[in-house]
C-alpha cells in the first residue's frame, strides 16, 4: 500500500510541476493591434528615425508575433497646435507611405487610414483610403485632431465620418 500511495504522490508531483512550469511562460500574442512605423516626412516632424515595416516585421519577428495592424500617423498634420497650412497633401503622403509599406508584407500586416475628422476633406480621405488605397480601417486621434465633444458641430462632423466608416464595413480604432 504504501507503494502505491508513492507512486500517486509522485504522479501527482510531476503534474504539479508540468502545470506549473506551462504557467511561467510567456504567453506571446498572435497580433499586435497597436502599431505605428514612421514616414521619413513624419520623421521629420518629430525630429527622430525613420521606421519602416521591414523594421517592424523584424522586431515582431524577434517577439513571436506574427501579424501586426499599422496605424497611419497622418492626424499628425491636422493637429490644430501645429498649424500646418494646407496640409491635405502631406496626409495624402502619409497614407499612402503607409499603404505602400503595408503592401510589402500584405501577409503580415493590416493598414489603418489616419486623418483629422474635422477637416473638410476627411470624408473624401477615408474613401480615398478604402477604394484606392485598400486600407481596411480607420485610426482617429481625437485629442490631436482639437474635437470638442461639447461642441455640436463636432460631434456632428465626428457621426459624420463614422456613418461614412461604417457604411464601408471598417473598423476604426481611436485614441
Amino acid at each position: 500500500m504504501t507503494r502505491v500511495c508513492l507512486c500517486v504522490l509522485l504522479l501527482l508531483l510531476e503534474t504539479a510541476c508540468s502545470v506549473a512550469t506551462r504557467q511561467a511562460q510567456p504567453v506571446v500574442p498572435q497580433v499586435s493591434y497597436h502599431q505605428h512605423i514612421v514616414s521619413p516626412a513624419a520623421a521629420r516632424v518629430w525630429e527622430i528615425a525613420p521606421v519602416t515595416a521591414g523594421d517592424l516585421i523584424s522586431q515582431l519577428d524577434s517577439a513571436g508575433i506574427q501579424r501586426a495592424v499599422l496605424l497611419s500617423v497622418a492626424y499628425l498634420y491636422g493637429d490644430p497646435r501645429r498649424q500646418i497650412p494646407d496640409h491635405y497633401p502631406l496626409v495624402r503622403a502619409e497614407n499612402d507611405w503607409l499603404a505602400q509599406e503595408v503592401a510589402r508584407f500584405p501577409a503580415r500586416l493590416t493598414g489603418f487610414c489616419s486623418f483629422n475628422p474635422l477637416e473638410s476633406y476627411a470624408l473624401q480621405e477615408l474613401d480615398r483610403c478604402v477604394t484606392v488605397l485598400h486600407l481596411r480601417g480607420l485610426k482617429f486621434h481625437m485629442g490631436n485632431s482639437g474635437i470638442d465633444f461639447r461642441d455640436p458641430q463636432h460631434v456632428e462632423r465626428v457621426r459624420q465620418v463614422f456613418a461614412a466608416a461604417n457604411a464601408h464595413r471598417l473598423p476604426a480604432r481611436r485614441a
